[in-house]
């Protein structure tokens, strides 16, 4: 609390007690409102790599979530409590455990495929609602475990249009073997083969550092196209091989500075005033899963406050998960979408470029 300094002391000493003691008087109270806040609480465990790899995607989900939270007055208290897995699939099984045995969080939000992959059959022992922003649709049951993401049938269409608007014959398919891009490149076969569209399909293992091999071959089949799925540093080491060795194929990526200029398919940023609040706000310029992110923790807000109005107690776990799972044309930072049968929200995919080392959303 801020005191206005007296400039003047005139007979103050006694003046001066009064205020002190008024203005100790008025901490004091604010502090008690504070600690006897008399909503019910809702606990949601948030599971992400907040060191490692991809620690600057996680800390932004972090921050969007906080900032969301932030001064938030409904009539239930949301207390967020993040747990970070360093980018190791060993920690994650524990970590959702510890949450949900000693920490008895109401939800949890896990971020990326393989964090969700592995906390989804501890979600469905456990009867916990669980929100995956991540890739991967096969989490997804309908019951407790839900996927919160642009689907890959969805990213899969958009990215053929891709291929028709430039008139390519065929394409080549670069891809981490890993949970994350594995299932748009299933969807991507599926797509060629139901077209008759020839492709040329390369896998690698994520700790690949020399990719002199796949490089060659490409150069032989001089695919028209390359579509290139991976998560950093496998990505970027990719893609610097590739401009060393003078492969002057088009590329397909979502990554930056080494992919300017590059066109690639991905989720939609937002509606207008999320990414302005995240870019002028937040300072943040990298957009990937925030959206889905802050829309995630939205879910979970809407149907344990619609829930409370309606019977006047916190909804149990299973209770939650219900109403996750009967989502209808929500209107949140991503867009309108619903819940799909599958378990899976039925949000759009978009155009985006690299410019200038950042992700920017194309218009059609």
């Amino acid at each position: 609390m801020k005191f206005n300094k007296l400039t003047k002391l005139t007979g103050g000493v006694i003046l001066g007690l009064v205020l002190i003691t008024g203005g100790f008087l008025m901490l004091k109270n604010s502090q008690k409102s504070l600690s006897d806040d008399a909503r019910p609480v809702v606990r949601i465990g948030v599971i992400a790599p907040l060191s490692g790899d991809n620690a600057e995607v996680a800390n932004n989900v972090k921050t969007v979530l906080l900032s969301y939270l932030d001064g938030y007055t409904g009539d239930i208290k949301y207390q967020l409590i993040f747990e970070d897995d360093v980018s190791k699939v060993k920690n994650i099984a524990p970590i959702v455990n510890k949450l949900v045995g000693a920490d008895k969080v109401d939800g949890i939000i896990t971020i990326l495929a393989y964090v969700g992959m592995t906390a989804a059959p501890i979600a469905a022992r456990e009867k916990i609602p669980h929100i995956n922003i991540g890739s991967n649709p096969e989490l997804a049951d309908n019951k407790f475990n839900f996927l919160n993401y642009t689907p890959p049938h969805t990213a899969g269409e958009k990215m053929f249009e891709l291929l028709a608007k430039n008139k390519y014959k065929n394409f080549a398919m670069v891809h981490m073997d890993h949970v994350g891009p594995a299932p748009y490149a299933r969807e991507l076969k599926k797509l060629a083969n139901d077209k008759k569209m020839k492709y040329w399909d390369y896998t690698y293992q994520p700790v690949e550092k020399d990719f002199r091999m796949i490089l060659a071959d490409l150069r032989k089949n001089n695919p028209d196209v390359i579509i290139l799925m991976a998560l950093p540093p496998s990505i970027d080491v990719f893609r610097k091989q590739m401009l060393e060795a003078g492969l002057d194929i088009p590329v397909t990526s979502n990554h930056k500075k080494l992919f300017e200029g590059v066109l690639f398919v991905e989720n939609p940023d937002g509606e207008d005033d999320f990414v302005n609040k995240v870019r002028n706000e937040l300072h943040i310029d990298n957009m990937f899963l925030l959206a889905f992110a802050e829309d995630s923790l939205k879910i979970f807000i809407k149907v344990t406050e619609d829930f409370y109005k309606e019977h006047g107690v916190l909804p149990t776990r299973e209770q939650i998960a219900e109403q996750i799972g009967k989502l209808k044309n929500f209107q949140g930072s991503a867009g309108t979408y619903s819940m799909g049968p599958d378990g899976v929200t039925q949000s759009k995919a978009v155009f985006k470029k690299i410019i200038n080392g950042k992700p920017v959303m194309v218009k059609e």
